[in-house]
């Protein structure tokens, strides 16, 4: 982990013990990215991406629409972040696979 964050940015989080650890297992750590590192990771690793790959896709689309802080976000911008939502969503969901809904033609 700490060749992750030396070497892509982000950030290692001691994950806290809520007691159900049992005491031979290691501290679990957890390593975060946020930001321009985060879209320079995805760009990195989505050529091999197979599973996780619309995943990816969505992210990057939803980083696009960021706005500079102050920006006043009109509907159009809320409405295409709403439908990237809701398409991971869809995409993270357990169970039988739904299909893409239009969110403009629905």
């Amino acid at each position: 982990m700490e060749w992750l964050t030396a070497n892509l940015g982000g950030r290692i989080d001691i994950r806290q013990d809520k007691g159900s650890r049992p005491p031979a297992h290691k501290q679990p750590y957890g390593w975060r990215v946020h930001g321009s590192n985060a879209e320079q990771l995805l760009r990195a690793v989505q050529p091999f991406l197979v599973v996780k790959r619309p995943q990816s896709d969505v992210a990057l689309q939803l980083r696009a629409l960021l706005h500079q802080r102050g920006e006043v976000l009109t509907a159009e911008d809320v409405a295409a972040r709403l439908a990237l939502k809701a398409e991971m969503g869809r995409l993270n969901a357990r169970g039988v696979p739904v299909p893409p809904v239009d969110p403009i033609g629905a």
